[in-house]
């Protein structure tokens, strides 16, 4: 007998065979189908451990395929010093202003040295002869400055080096008459819009140094690069703040310079929310306006303006959650504010922030998932870690977020309480603020105070005295650019 047909092929007596048994000529059957292959489901991309990715709303996002991601770490630098300042030269040198030294790094933050100390040789060292370390890079000559409070609560004095630190030029100031002097806040850029003739002549930028007079701030303009301050206006004040203001306390967060010139000093502490004070006429007079009103708890609160003029702003509400807003007009109007601190952190404090090209904003603090409380009242087994926050769409009506983890799980910034409110609790260690700074790639770089060392760091029943210690370190962002092209 022939074999029987399938699809008009005609079958081997093996496969004859074996359809006797049920096997493989299925297919043969009045309607045949062809044979199902068991389809291989690409896994869903997942982000690495300490990293997330995540909407304005607060709502987790899956990862992007192409996304750009990058590489927290951080760097001790073996010398003392709490809320350190810095500031990144065109060639890449990395100044910190740690206590009483000015500390430098050619080689990225692997290896430090002092490059200027303001303690008297042969003299004991006093851990606050410089109190309120202010270093400043100056974007368009290059000059590295430092400007300390020295004497305390009384003056600043301020250094400077045009050669990458190998040099440098010290100047007392000319001290208000009016104390107290606290909290001061270097930045330069060019003369503004409105800018007096002599803005300009003697020296290609203008530096402003403003500082906290307890129920008001001021600020102090120089000309001629530092010279000279022939200029010093209250630039807010209590008894005329804007109604609804609160009772702000003079306390400024660090100032930024718009590419025209345009000057701004933020606060928010004691405030009912973010507040600016606006010059564009380089420093001469002022203008409070208010932002987004989330409550103050930061007692530095940051801004930061892109290269196209939009102006950003980071802060702590009163929720102890970070928040980022954006202004395209210095402040008259406002997007935002959207909560950045990652959807399960739950209590921040500190801000640093750079804007870059085309919506490109970095951003970090210090954040805890142990508690909701406020950062001086946080119970004693809270650990705390350093993290970084990008968005590449900052110009978009609802930005989206990606967060990173810096410090390992086992090896927290500072256990226990982030004391802020003044006062020698022994909590304060690492005092009121970071600072952060762009490299000529891009790169993103936080200084901060590093409390949890040796004896702390990887030990598991560490506990908050273990984290006292005041070590300058070096947060970085690797892998990730401001820079658009980069």
């Amino acid at each position: 007998m022939a074999p029987p047909a399938c699809g008009g092929m005609r079958l081997s007596p093996v496969l004859v065979a074996l359809s006797f048994f049920g096997i493989a000529l299925a297919g043969c059957l009045e309607n045949p189908e062809p044979p199902v292959v068991p389809s291989e489901t690409a896994p869903a991309p997942t982000l690495p451990t300490g990293i997330v990715r995540f909407a304005a709303d607060g709502s987790i996002l899956a990862p992007v395929v192409d996304q750009v991601l990058a590489q927290a770490q951080y760097i001790l630098t073996g010398h003392r010093g709490a809320e350190p300042t810095m500031g990144i030269t065109k060639s890449g040198a990395i100044f910190m202003a740690t206590f009483e030294t000015v500390i430098r790094s050619t080689d990225g933050g692997q290896t430090w040295e002092v490059a200027y100390d303001f303690a008297v040789p042969g003299a004991p060292v006093d851990p606050f002869f410089n109190a309120d370390p202010m270093m400043w890079v100056d974007p368009i000559t290059d000059r590295v400055y430092n400007a300390p409070m020295y004497p305390l609560l009384l003056c600043s004095s301020i250094v400077w080096s045009e050669n990458d630190g190998q040099s440098w030029t010290h100047r007392p100031l000319a001290c208000p008459a009016i104390q107290p002097f606290d909290r001061q806040t270097l930045a330069s850029g060019p003369p503004g819009p409105r800018a007096p003739p002599q803005a300009g002549l003697a020296h290609p930028t203008v530096l402003y140094l403003c500082y906290n007079q307890l129920a008001s701030t001021s600020c102090l303009m120089s000309y001629d690069g530092g010279l000279t301050w022939p200029v010093n206006v209250p630039v807010w004040d209590r008894a005329t703040a804007p109604p609804g203001s609160g009772s702000c306390a003079g306390q400024p967060g660090h100032t930024a310079v718009a590419p025209d010139g345009t000057v701004v000093v933020p606060k928010s502490w004691f405030c009912a929310g973010l507040f600016l004070s606006v010059s564009y006429d380089s420093g001469l007079t002022w203008e409070v306006r208010a932002g987004p009103q989330v409550g103050g708890d930061t007692l530095s609160p940051e801004v930061a303006f892109a290269p196209d003029g939009t102006l950003y702003a980071l802060w702590q509400g009163k929720d102890h959650l970070t928040y980022l807003a954006r202004s395209p007009d210095v402040g008259k109007t406002w997007d935002g504010p959207w909560i950045v601190s990652p959807p399960d952190v739950r209590s921040t404090v500190f801000a640093a922030l750079a804007a870059g090209d085309d919506g490109r904003v970095a951003m970090a603090f210090l954040g805890t998932r142990d508690t909701d409380e406020y950062p001086s009242r946080a119970p004693d087994e809270t650990r705390w870690h350093l993290f970084f926050v990008t968005t590449e769409d900052g110009t978009a009506q609802s930005p989206t977020f990606t967060a990173y983890q810096a410090t390992p799980e086992d090896d927290p910034v500072q256990i226990g309480c982030v004391w802020i409110g003044g006062g020698g609790n022994p909590c304060r260690n690492m005092l009121d603020f970071i600072d952060g700074a762009v490299g000529a790639d891009g790169t993103f770089y936080v200084s901060y105070t590093e409390g949890c060392t040796e004896g702390c760091a990887g030990v598991r029943d560490a506990g908050p005295t273990d984290s006292r210690d005041r070590q300058a370190a070096l947060g970085i962002l690797r892998g990730w650019s401001l820079r658009a092209s980069a």
